[in-house]
């Protein structure tokens, strides 16, 4: 029997949750307090109108007592500064992004700017524990 190790390197396709939870940007600050509890996530990413993601609204924002104004919307609220990966980059390159800016997820998307995953802090801690992380070695056996 002939046994060949070989490398796979870990990927952000092979990390991120899709589809992404998104939200109006125009929503209200209430409506998006009730969504994330209703929802039991940690941030939506944020869409205009015209369908382009714009911010992230993180559970953080909304408590935000800036924020509180009855006629507060999401946009107000949200952060702008988005921090991107594409799916086929390493796993590492989202995490070393992550912690570099101090951020705890990083949207993924294709080369055109289409939203198709995202990348949290707990989906790494996932992939951790299940004995994830750059690469993983992979046994193949041949013969009986």
């Amino acid at each position: 029997m002939l046994t060949i190790a070989t490398e796979h390197l870990v990927r952000v396709r092979d990390l991120m949750s899709s589809p992404v939870r998104t939200i109006p940007a125009d929503a209200s600050i209430a409506d998006a307090k009730r969504a994330l509890a209703d929802e039991r996530v940690s941030a939506f990413a944020v869409i205009s109108a015209s369908g382009r993601v714009v911010g992230v609204l993180s559970t953080s924002d909304v408590c935000d007592p800036r924020h509180d104004s009855p006629s507060a919307d999401v946009a107000s609220a949200m952060t702008r500064v988005l921090y991107a990966v594409r799916p086929d980059d390493p796993a590492l390159a989202a995490v070393r992004l992550m912690v570099r800016e101090d951020i705890h997820r990083v949207l993924v998307v294709t080369e055109g700017g289409g939203l198709v995953g995202i990348v949290t802090a707990m989906d790494v801690l996932k992939a951790v524990a299940a004995g994830g992380g750059d690469s993983t070695t992979e046994l193949v056996r041949l013969g009986p």
